[in-house]
């Protein structure tokens, strides 16, 4: 059932077995899934079911670190979250994103990587990951270049003595933005209510349950919801923003004892690292370089990382790219005038090596709750509710990864003879060349020691006995992919959980 929030009456209260905050891909996976285990559950979704620019507003918050673009512009409130500003064009669909699951290392505790590693190895995610292969749309759970007939010649100049082609899977947005509506609006058991804000988080007397999630809805009634157990969705922001603007009996903010909310944001850095001038046209038209290919009904795109040889003897992060054949009309001024220095590119078209790097976790990166009261606090007059603050802050090894994964593409692809490689990146412009992909990860981390981390193995917030959360804030590390296929992962974990949870109550 779908229920606009402004019909009820002010202090309306809501009760169910399971109360879910947000309906992204982590909220609607983590619904349904208990919806079918027969599980009652209430979501709360801030946004709307169809597009609203209105939305904008309640995301609003600062960047004080790392250039970063606005908050409002790198996540959305409403049905399917996020996956609302998906536009990859993967063939099938115009709107879509990237699938991968995580590398069995990106699990690891790395001796190089300061606070890495996951409570649990990549065998406990792999039955998950096959759900979620179907309820993302995607193909079987084969992420070899083999399994999809991409290596057909055998050998190409790009796979090197530090570089292997990897796949990725392509997914339509639909399946979190449209697919769901029929569903969840069918259902008996499930009742989503769109255009309610939750703001605060009420707390039991004895502070080691949550009893009540207080909401205000966009024309300004405030309304509540009760439950047995509560599940923060709202993404790798959101999440820590309102466990520390919930201060009532918490002073620091809900499972914030030591300090760690908020802290070790991660996201996947991006940059044009290099451009390379094709000494043969040729490479150009071969599309299983570079294109999304449907194949078997699934779409699938060829790109390429750094060997986990080389990452583990170089102690460096989690690295790959893409090849994206560019116009050199459409590049920045000073790149066509390296181009034309090297004595210009072949009908005036290059290959792109567009990276994307793992973060390493860092707790100076960091979400924090500003000065700013947030929209609704501002309709409430509730001086608490605070906007979110973000500092993003690349460490070292983040910097000394690009680098060296940059300076590994040139020296490989200009020993293969494949043409000329004009690198970007240098450590004075590194930080003006970076950008992110709106992949929030990390703010909640998962780990066995609450000194260590803020929800468990099972994504409970430790010093609450019925607050779990669900999404990459949870992440201890992200790796280099795509994060969505892992969030809808863990979802389905996640419900198998707490079916078990209640069943034992």
């Amino acid at each position: 059932m779908i229920i606009d929030a402004r019909t009820l009456d002010s202090s309306s209260k809501l009760h169910a077995d399971v109360c879910v905050i947000g309906a992204g891909p982590a909220g609607l996976t983590l619904a349904l899934e208990l919806g079918r285990l027969g599980v009652e559950v209430c979501v709360l979704e801030s946004g709307s079911i169809d597009w609203d620019p209105s939305s904008y507003r309640l995301s609003v918050g600062e960047n004080v670190g790392l250039l970063y673009k606005d908050l409002e512009h790198s996540r959305w409130r409403g049905f399917g979250g996020s996956a609302t500003f998906w536009s990859l064009d993967v063939g099938v669909d115009p709107a879509g994103a990237r699938y991968r699951p995580l590398d069995p290392i990106d699990l690891e505790s790395r001796s190089w990587v300061p606070r890495s590693g996951w409570p649990f190895g990549i065998d406990e995610l792999t039955s998950h990951y096959e759900k979620a292969q179907e309820i993302c749309g995607l193909g079987p759970l084969d992420y070899t270049v083999g399994g999809w007939a991409l290596d057909r010649d055998g050998n190409h100049p790009f796979v090197t003595p530090s570089f292997e082609p990897i796949v990725f899977q392509g997914g339509p947005a639909g399946r979190f933005t449209r697919d769901p509506l029929a569903v969840v609006g069918a259902s008996e058991n499930l009742r989503l209510y769109h255009h309610v804000t939750v703001h605060e988080l009420e707390m039991q007397a004895t502070g080691d349950r949550v009893c009540e999630a207080h909401a205000v809805t966009r024309v300004g009634s405030e309304v509540s919801a009760t439950a047995a157990i509560f599940v923060l969705a709202g993404g790798g922001i959101e999440n820590p923003r309102l466990l520390l603007v919930s201060r009532g009996r918490r002073r620091a903010g809900v499972g914030n004892e030591h300090g760690l909310v908020g802290t070790h944001f991660m996201e996947h850095f991006h940059a044009l690292t290099a451009v390379l001038i094709p000494g043969e046209p040729g490479w150009l038209e071969q599309p299983a370089l570079h294109s999304w290919h449907v194949v078997r009904g699934t779409p699938v795109q060829q790109m390429y990382r750094i060997r986990e040889t080389t990452v583990r003897s170089d102690h460096l992060l989690g690295y790959c790219f893409s090849l994206v054949p560019t116009a050199v009309a459409g590049l920045p001024a000073d790149v066509r005038s390296d181009i034309e220095r090297a004595g210009g590119a072949p009908g005036d078209w290059i290959l792109g090596v567009d990276v994307m790097s793992e973060q390493a976790p860092n707790p100076m990166s960091r979400v924090t709750r500003s000065d700013r009261v947030d929209h609704a606090g501002l309709m409430l007059m509730a001086p608490h509710s605070r906007q979110p603050s973000l500092s993003w802050q690349p460490a070292d090894l983040d910097v000394r990864t690009l680098l060296r994964g940059q300076e590994l593409v040139a020296e490989e692809f200009q020993r293969a003879g494949v043409g000329t490689v004009l690198t970007r990146l240098t450590r004075e412009n590194i930080d003006r060349e970076l950008y992110g992909g709106d992949h929030h990860m990390g703010t909640t981390r998962m780990h066995d020691d609450p000194a260590q981390g803020v929800v468990d193995a099972d994504c409970r917030v430790h010093s609450t006995e019925n607050l779990y959360i669900a999404g990459s804030s949870v992440f201890p590390t992200g790796g280099y992919a795509n994060p969505t296929l892992t969030i809808v992962a863990l979802a389905v974990r996640l419900a198998a959980r707490l079916r078990r949870v209640l069943g034992a109550g």
